[in-house]
């Protein structure tokens, strides 16, 4: 299969990320028909700059000319839960692929992610997922999948573009349960989709420079709270 795949990323003043992880990860896929939008939500580093120093066509930029703060502003764990909702949404609107994926600017794709994912998700799926693994300290953990569906984390998700529509909702983290905007996404498209699960490793996930984990406990110590 040649579908192409529309890889969303959004990113706010990591330039260094995008350089080291994110973009060489994508680069290096052995699927190679691909567009990774990227979305800065107001960038105000050289985000662009080290973008366009890739000099591939595949890649688009687009950078939101203000943050917006859908949500309490100095909040270190709700700006974990909702925060890249806008950009994610300015990026699916760019879609012009067959299917979506989703990598962050800090992580790591195994280079067979996307021909793995797409041969899989031809079975006669809509949605499909795979294991991602945290190294912290030499320590490797897989990260146990989301349930009722079963789905891996967002570093591992192909999906349909019929579900472009279906956008990340900017009030995610006011909800009592699934508040997280990746899986308040996942839990609304499973409503219709047809999901499958590999039982492998597609992502690496590593802390940031600086930082000793990931996730909502990274934005804590961000920002020494």
């Amino acid at each position: 299969m040649n579908d192409k795949i529309s890889i969303l990323l959004p990113t706010r003043n990591r330039s260094r990320m995008l350089m080291e992880r994110a973009i060489p990860t994508v680069l290096g896929q052995t699927h190679q028909n691909w567009e990774l939008l990227i979305v800065g939500d107001c960038c105000t580093d050289d985000t662009e700059e080290v973008v366009r120093s890739f000099n591939d066509p595949r890649i688009r930029f687009f950078n939101l000319p203000e943050k917006i703060y859908h949500y309490p502003k100095d909040d270190a764990k709700t700006e974990w839960l909702a925060g890249p909702v806008f950009a994610l949404n300015k990026a699916l609107d760019m879609v012009t692929g067959d299917y979506i994926a989703r990598i962050d600017d800090d992580d790591y794709w195994l280079e067979q992610h996307l021909e793995r994912s797409l041969d899989f998700i031809s079975i006669g799926y809509d949605f499909v997922s795979a294991n991602a693994a945290v190294i912290v300290d030499g320590i490797v953990k897989v990260l146990p999948p989301y349930q009722e569906p079963t789905c891996g984390s967002v570093q591992t998700w192909l999906y349909s573009a019929m579900y472009k529509e279906v956008k990340y909702d900017p009030d995610c983290w006011q909800k009592k349960i699934d508040r997280n905007n990746e899986i308040d996404l996942y839990k609304r498209i499973s409503r219709w989709a047809r999901f499958g699960h590999l039982d492998e490793i597609h992502a690496i996930i590593l802390p940031r420079p600086g930082l000793t984990t990931i996730g909502s406990k990274a934005y804590l110590e961000e920002r020494n709270v």
